[in-house]
């Protein structure tokens, strides 16, 4: 059985994992303390960073924030972990980038960075070219998967829906 990582087991982490096999599978997921969910019997969870890279997981997903990338993935890959991140807002900080990018070369582990986590970046690249091209991109999340920047602004997941 094949071990893989996941940082966090939200909607995103759900889909990837239900897309595997039960049996071929052995899922580890790094979450916060007190985020305890009904999970999958092939997903064990952890709460520290050393206990998601202990069993050497062929590869780990990054499905949490832009906060886990900084403060999980230069480990993971400093420690030789292919990381995949689905938060790719995190390299609009370019200093950031750069200790992804050096973390990445000095472990010698693939940073992945699917188009498909900003709504098919693919397909925007393909069709910028044309003169009469518009995009109009609308996303949905959850309020508590906003739960930090709502805490910016002074707002909680539980306020009124409100124009920003």
């Amino acid at each position: 059985m094949v071990t893989l990582g996941l940082i966090g087991f939200g909607t995103i982490a759900r889909e990837i994992v239900s897309a595997f096999p039960v049996d071929s599978v052995c899922w580890v997921a790094l979450m916060r303390e007190g985020t305890r969910r009904d999970l999958p019997a092939n997903v064990s969870t952890v709460t520290q960073l050393d206990a998601l890279i202990g069993p050497r997981p062929r590869a780990v997903v990054e499905a949490a924030s832009q906060e886990a990338v900084a403060a999980y993935v230069p480990a993971l890959l400093d420690a030789g972990i292919p990381t995949i991140i689905a938060s790719i807002g995190a390299f609009a900080d370019p200093i950031l980038a750069a200790r992804l990018t050096d973390a990445s070369r000095n472990g010698g582990a693939r940073l992945v960075l699917p188009s498909g986590a900003l709504g098919g970046l693919d397909y925007l690249r393909a069709i910028a070219a044309l003169p009469e091209a518009r995009v109009r991109y609308t996303s949905r999340k959850p309020p508590a998967a906003w739960i930090t920047e709502l805490a910016t602004l002074g707002l909680s997941a539980e306020d009124d829906a409100v124009s920003l």
